[in-house]
């Protein structure tokens, strides 16, 4: 390639080489695309930290984010017929929130393992169904639950994005 330019193989460095350069360009890109992934993936497992504690601590604090949470939560205490700790769904739901964090972090700190891939993909299978079994049944509104849908799927297609790229790499 280089005599027919003219030029002196001999002279010509590993890092001028035109397939070189692209190879590292290519690289650069396919770790901001991971690193972009850990870093959303990190904003979701903190998410789901406090979440959880919430849940577990003050349920109704989530209405910002998901409209109507505390009311499907706790409708027996907001009829006044029960105490506040009387539904176990808080406290069940704070918990899953908690274990599912635990489960994120595997894969924020090792996005090229196949086992964290496919564990934190389960976690998203599993939220989304139930977010759509509950919208299916009328226990809640898909207004209700429209964050974290489409936090979910995000996050699912950088994740995707990210193992994808690490398995190239």
């Amino acid at each position: 390639f280089y005599k027919a330019r003219g030029e002196n193989h001999s002279s010509v460095t590993l890092t001028q080489a035109p397939l070189f350069r692209l190879a590292r360009s290519l690289f650069g890109k396919m770790v901001a695309i991971i690193e972009v992934a850990r870093w959303w993936m990190a904003l979701i497992v903190l998410y789901n930290v406090v979440a959880g504690i919430l849940l577990l601590s003050v349920p109704g604090t989530l209405d910002k984010l998901f409209p109507g949470l505390s009311k499907t939560l706790m409708a027996d205490s907001l009829l006044g017929s029960a105490p506040a700790a009387a539904s176990p769904l808080p406290r069940v739901l704070g918990w899953f929130s908690l274990t599912i964090a635990g489960v994120r972090t595997a894969w924020v700190l090792d996005p090229t393992s196949g086992a964290c891939f496919l564990a934190v993909l389960w976690t998203f299978a599993m939220f989304e169904a139930m977010f759509f079994t509950e919208v299916y049944i009328g226990t809640l509104t898909l207004r209700t639950v429209l964050v974290g849908v489409i936090v979910g799927m995000t996050s699912v297609v950088l994740m995707v994005s990210a193992y994808c790229t690490s398995v190239v790499c």
